[in-house]
């Protein structure tokens, strides 16, 4: 059965097993895969950390755009009140918290998937995120086997042929793309 196994051959049990297609075991140690799944939680915290500073560095106040933009729209009447508007906001987003306590807060709400309220939407963000999803996953389903199909054909007519033509394209191609070129080889000669 395909999966991941436990070694039972008496031998220390340091790693783990995983079957391969022809029935093979490969042998994964212990160690890598904690120093991979560690690394993998440095990359996601740096990113995170990242998504939490960069729009704190920008000299920008959302809350007060927002409510600009509103007070705008309904007219200068009650710009008395948006300094009151202003303290409500950033008291509801938690903006009225000191930074360190934000960043503490931040990921707690991430892994609840609680991302906020959009201003712009006037919706929760996750709402947002729900609604453009299956369209960004449709279109990247698309162009994944758009490109598929079209690398396979052209790889095989390449191959087949050995056309000079067909390998310049390839390369210039590879180039533009930032690909690897595996061309290089396979050229006529």
């Amino acid at each position: 059965m395909p999966g991941i196994r436990h070694a039972r051959d008496g031998r220390k049990a340091g790693g783990l097993s995983l079957q391969a297609g022809s029935g093979r075991l490969m042998r994964l140690p212990l160690g890598y895969v904690i120093r991979r799944l560690v690394y993998l939680l440095g990359v996601v915290w740096f990113a995170a950390s990242l998504n939490f500073v960069l729009p704190r560095l920008a000299a920008r106040d959302p809350v007060l755009e927002h409510l600009t933009k509103l007070e705008a729209s309904v007219g200068s009447r009650r710009a008395e009140r948006i300094g009151e508007a202003i303290d409500r906001y950033k008291a509801w987003a938690g903006l009225n918290q000191p930074l360190w306590q934000q960043y503490v807060t931040y990921p707690r709400n991430m892994a609840r998937l609680d991302f906020g309220y959009s201003f712009s939407r006037y919706r929760p963000v996750w709402k947002v995120i729900s609604y453009a999803l299956p369209w960004t996953v449709g279109l990247l389903g698309a162009t994944t086997l758009i490109s598929f199909a079209l690398g396979t054909v052209f790889g095989a007519m390449a191959a087949w042929r050995r056309s000079n033509t067909l390998l310049n394209v390839g390369l210039v191609s590879d180039g533009v793309g930032g690909y690897p070129s595996i061309y290089h080889r396979a050229g006529p000669g």
